[in-house]
């Protein structure tokens, strides 16, 4: 599946970003959060990595990993989503 990239406010902690899609009369409820994991100080690369893949072992089955994005500081953003079925459009005119 391709990607398009859409600047959007981000949602804060807690938040669900929903976006629904229309393409080719098919519209799409397309859910994400953005998550962070954080660490201390003396954590080394190997721990922190530890860290995120157990954040991932555990976290809700309905949703699925779409990017780890760049460590920050102690903390790296994690984001993830989930699709719900897709409904046909109305036809223009009806």
């Amino acid at each position: 599946m391709g990607q398009v990239s859409i600047p959007i406010l981000m949602p804060e902690a807690d938040e669900t970003l929903e976006l629904e899609v229309t393409v080719g009369g098919r519209t799409l409820l397309m859910e994400y959060r953005i998550e962070t994991v954080t660490w201390g100080p003396e954590v080394t690369p190997g721990e922190r990595a530890e860290q995120i893949r157990a954040f991932l072992d555990n976290y809700n089955s309905d949703w699925s990993l779409v990017q780890i994005g760049v460590p920050e500081g102690r903390a790296v953003p994690i984001t993830c989503h989930r699709r719900r079925k897709s409904t046909e459009a109305p036809n223009a005119g009806d």
